[in-house]
Order: structure tokens, then sequence, then C-alpha cells
């Protein structure tokens, strides 16, 4: 890889994080953040240590970004949300998302100081990073960042209360806002919450925002960005060779010029250490993500290490398959496979309502539900674990919500009788063994590694309304997308009931009757690394029973997406934490040194580096 390109991959993901939190919402993020990087590059020769060199990009692209040209950005609309981009892709929910969307209540600049304690708490910068990007003293720093998080605070009980308030004189208060956050209608609202006891009551004992950030990683970077910065490095390289070609010819000493500069970059960069990955971003493109590995007093931001998403599908309509034999997978987890203590038939049930697992989930990790498909000829699949008919090839385009459930009850494919998967439902095809996509893809040929729609929607009736969806690149759940957006659709016939679960509760153990499955009633004492979970359900010693760290798909099955905060029966579980994420033994494929947890705050399933979580072990 170039020298220049290298170094501009390292650059773009912190100006990026920079500029994006510190606009909010802007369509000139990326011509900003590239400016600046571009800038960066240009003054390389004179730029000293790293810090000091992106610590400028940022500065220079924040100073673009508040104060832009009247000629360049004059009448220009808002087209991006950052804000929602990294709720989205980091899988963020409950106070965390509240943190977010906070910043959108301050005042500019504000923003810009907000978002750079953002990337100070998350161990990106320090506090002279901070200093050097603002320009001013220890003292004025302190000041205005203390300043900056007391606005926050007041933010998040302002969107705290929006989100779930149902009192009546709020709705009085908020009557003549136009829907827009700013801080003058952030302090008049936050008058109401401070006198208003149903009000002031949710915003009592918030999480520290430090605490929250605390294990964030950086927003990955857009394809199209990333694409638009390497092109400029290209041609402004083709242009350097050609102007030291002419002067070759002119002046033999010029060539020994070009190579001892190209050897001071190479040198640069070796030093700075460097690496990327490509993901899939939301509407199934290629995001730039960086994976920081040089020495510092900022900490390592892990990112997974995968390969470029597959293509699209070659076909775009249901074809009937002559397969002979189903396909059969089964999926793995991190500790080794253990004896089945009890057998459970397939599914096939049809008493619960499309949100719960009528049937025990396939891929368990003690292998006795191994996910196993039948092709039925007609452009469907059966599955032979939960009896479910699949369409095998997703629907030819990308729907909203409402038209996704259009479509699947209009399909006329082997019969009538389709409709949009639940949440759990769909959850049952990820395959968390593989990636790019995270399907069997005999059974399920041409799915595209991107976000497909559910028809569970997000019990939080928020404006606009969210929808739960799964990313089949990797797996993840999010309840994060839009109703209004533009997701794929596979649609699935079967189920049908109106019931709930039914659990056994006897000496501490949960039995679901659904699934199979018999849980830990009580959390495991505090949180504990990934390994520590694995040896602690190994050695529990509880009802006689052979425990296990679940998969991430068998946590899946106890949330209960009509709920938040927990979304989990409290009464089957009643010492669950309303926000914390718990192991799974399921690893994540791109990047094996990482394992899945599940947040029972709203039932996100989600990936990234984490000093500990919580346990609760299965049979």
């Amino acid at each position: 890889m170039r020298a220049r390109e290298a170094l501009a991959r390292r650059l773009l993901p912190f100006v990026y994080n920079v500029v994006g939190r510190a606009l909010a919402r802007h369509a000139r993020v990326d011509h900003c953040v590239e400016e600046a990087v571009l800038e960066a590059l240009r003054r390389l020769p004179r730029a000293g240590a790293e810090r000091e060199l992106r610590n400028g990009a940022a500065r220079r692209a924040l100073s673009a970004a508040v104060k832009p040209s009247a000629e360049q950005f004059g009448g220009q609309e808002p087209l991006v949300d950052f804000a929602e981009s990294h709720c989205l892709r980091q899988h963020l929910s409950g106070e965390r998302r509240e943190l977010v969307h906070a910043g959108h209540w301050l005042d500019e600049d504000d923003r810009v100081v907000w978002s750079l304690w953002w990337l100070e708490a998350m161990g990106e910068m320090t506090r002279p990073d901070l200093m050097s990007v603002l320009g001013l003293s220890a003292a004025d720093t302190e000041t205005g960042v203390h300043r900056v998080l007391g606005h926050v605070a007041t933010a998040r009980a302002v969107v705290g209360a929006l989100t779930v308030s149902r009192c009546d004189n709020l709705a009085w208060c908020t009557a003549e806002w136009d829907g827009r956050p700013s801080p003058e209608w952030r302090e008049r609202i936050a008058a109401h919450v401070q006198q208003c006891a149903d009000c002031f009551v949710l915003t009592v004992g918030r999480t520290a925002p430090d605490v929250l950030v605390a294990d964030e990683n950086l927003v990955p970077v857009p394809s199209s960005l990333v694409d638009s910065v390497v092109t400029a490095l290209d041609q402004e390289r083709q242009n350097r060779l050609t102007a030291r070609h002419r002067a070759a010819r002119a002046d033999p000493t010029a060539r020994r010029t070009t190579l001892l500069a190209a050897g001071l970059a190479a040198a640069m960069i070796g030093a700075l250490g460097a690496a990327y990955t490509v993901v899939p971003d939301e509407s199934g493109g290629a995001v730039e993500q960086a994976a920081v590995t040089s020495a510092g007093p900022s900490s390592p931001a892990t990112v997974a290490s995968s390969a470029s998403p597959s293509s699209a599908p070659s076909s775009a309509r249901p074809t009937t398959s002559k397969k002979a034999a189903p396909k059969k997978t089964a999926e793995a987890s991190s500790p080794a496979e253990r004896p089945p203590t009890a057998t459970v038939r397939a599914g096939c049930g049809t008493a619960l309502a499309g949100g719960w697992a009528d049937w025990p989930m396939p891929g368990s990790a003690n292998g006795v539900h191994a996910a196993s498909y039948t092709d039925l000829g007609d452009g469907t699949v059966r599955d032979d674990v939960t009896c479910l008919v699949w369409q095998r090839t997703p629907a030819p385009d990308t729907y909203t919500f409402s038209e996704a459930r259009s479509y699947c009850a209009g399909l006329d494919l082997g019969g009538r009788g389709w409709h949009v998967p639940s949440r759990i439902e769909l959850m049952s095809l990820v395959d968390t063994t593989r990636s790019g996509p995270a399907i069997d893809t005999s059974a399920f040929p041409g799915t595209p590694p991107t976000f497909f729609w559910t028809s569970s929607a997000w019990a939080v009736p928020k404006t606009p309304l969210r929808a739960w969806i799964i990313n089949f690149y990797e797996g993840l759940s999010s309840n994060a997308a839009y109703q209004s957006g533009s997701s794929a659709v596979r649609c699935v016939r079967g189920g049908g009931g109106d019931g709930r679960p039914s659990y056994r509760i006897s000496a501490g153990q949960v039995t679901d009757l659904a699934t199979g499955l018999t849980w830990q009633r009580a959390t495991a004492p505090g949180t504990m690394s990934a390994t520590g979970a694995d040896d602690y359900c190994s050695a529990l010693s509880l009802g006689g029973r052979t425990w296990r760290l679940p998969t991430s798909k068998e946590l899946a099955t106890l949330v209960d997406d009509g709920r938040v905060t927990p979304a989990i029966d409290l009464e089957a579980f009643p010492d669950t934490p309303r926000t914390g994420a718990y192991w799974s033994s399921s690893v994540f494929a791109p990047d094996r040194s990482q394992r899945w947890f599940l947040s029972y705050n709203d039932g996100i399933t989600s990936h990234r580096p984490l000093a500990g979580a919580y346990v609760r072990c299965v049979s």
C-alpha cells in the first residue's frame, strides 16, 4: 500500500469522528474531513509526530466545518445524521443512545468541545490533545468541558423525558415546538422536567457519561469518503510523479531527492502501524473501519478484521433448486462441546406468538439441534428444526417497513400465508460461525450481507418509529432502523399462535418448555471475562445438571421485545440488571478474538472487546 494512502486510512477514522459528532447533522461532514486529511498529508514533510499530525487535521476540519464559506455551503440542507449512524453501526440502545442524541441539543461551539471530550473519554485523545485542537489553556479547557457536560446532563434529561414520558403537561409545553433540537428548547423543556414529578423521576439514576463512552469504538468511515480521499491521493501522486520525471530529465540530483523523500514517508507510516478493515454499511456497501495498533497514550480502538462482503445475488427472483439432500451445519462455540443433558424434538409449535421461540434454537452449542434445511423445490426452504418455511431467495428489492409487510402478505410462492419474520424467527437463520453473509449459503444462496427487516417494532413508540433489523453480514440485531428506511426482506410461513412462554421455576432454575432450555435463574455474581464465564458455567453445581455458556441465539430466546430496561420476564429472572451485557459462547466470525454478547436493556446482540460482562448459564 502506498505510504500516503496508508496514513490517510489511519487519519480518517479519527478526523471523521471528531467532525461528525461536532456537526451532528450535515452533508458537509465528508467534505471537511476530506479536505483536512488531504491538507495534512500535503504538509507531511513538515509535520511532527502522529498525534500532532492528526490533531492538526482535526483542527483544520473543525475550523472549516464550523465556519464554512457562504458560497460553498449556502442553503445546503442537512443530509446526514451522524448520531443515528453511530447508534446503528455501534448497536447502541438505552442510555448510550440517549447520550448520543443529547448532542443534538447543544449549540455549535459546545458540540466541538463535546466531540473532543467524547474521544478523550474513549481513550483516543488526551487532555493536552484537547488543548491543542481548541487552542486553549488548561484552565480554559477544563472550564469549557465542565460547562458542556452540564449542558449534556440537561439534554439527557430532555431526551429521556421526550422518549418515554406520557405527561400531558409536557405535551402542552412542547405544543409549539417544531421537533428540531436546540439549546433554547432544551432549557424550556428542562424547566418543565425539573418541576414535574412524573418527568423528573425518569431522569434519576443516570450512568455517568464517561462510563458509557469508555468502551465505545470509533464510528466507521463511509466507503465513499475513503474512496474519494484515495482517488485524490492517486491523482496527486500522478501529478508529483509527472513533475519529478520532468525535473529528473533536467537535473540528475532530483532522483536522489525523490528516493530520500519516499524512504522518509515509509518510515513514518511504519511508526504509525495502521491497519484497516472493510465492513458493510447500512445500504449493503462497504465502510472503512480503523484498527489502531500504534503505541502511544491513546487506547487501541479494536475492531473486527474481515474480508470485503460478497457480491450481490446473481438472481433477484426466487428460483427452484433441485438439491437432493439438505445441507446440515452446526453452530460452534468457544468452549468444547459437552454431551447433551436432554433431548427435545424439533419445534413445529404454533402455540406462542411470533415474537417468541416456539421451538429449539438451531445451532445450539451442545450440538443437539444442528441447523438443517430441506429445499422443497418450489423456491422455498423448510427449517427442519423450527419447521418454519422460508423464501429461499430474498425479495428482489428493498422496502420500507410497511412495504415489506405488504410484499410478504401478497407473496404467492408455493402457496400463500407469508409474513415478515419476527426478530426471533429471523434470528434462527443466523449462522454466527460465518460472515459475509452469516447464513447457510447452500440453503439460502444469493443472500446479500446486509440488513433485513423483522416484523418486530421497537417497544418504545418514539417518533420516528423504529423496528428491529438483523444484519446478515455478521448477524447482529439492532432496534435502530427507521421504519421509513429501506432494507431487504425474506418472508416466512408458519407459526401463528398468540401465547407467551410458560416457564417452570424450581430450585434456582428456569425451564423454557418451548425451547427445552433450562436456565440459571440468578445472574452470576459480578461481571467477569469471557474465559472466566466459560469456567464459571463449566464448574456450576446446580440441580445436578451440566451447565455451559449459552450461544448468542439462545440468549435471544429470553428477550421480551415488547418491553425495555430490562427486556426480559422479571418474574422468571428477577435480578436481571436494567443495563449491561451478558456473555455468550458464540465467537465473532470475522475476528475470533471477540465474543458475541446480548444486552437485556432492550435485547440487542453485539460484539466488541469488553473487560467484563454478566453471566447466566444454560443447560
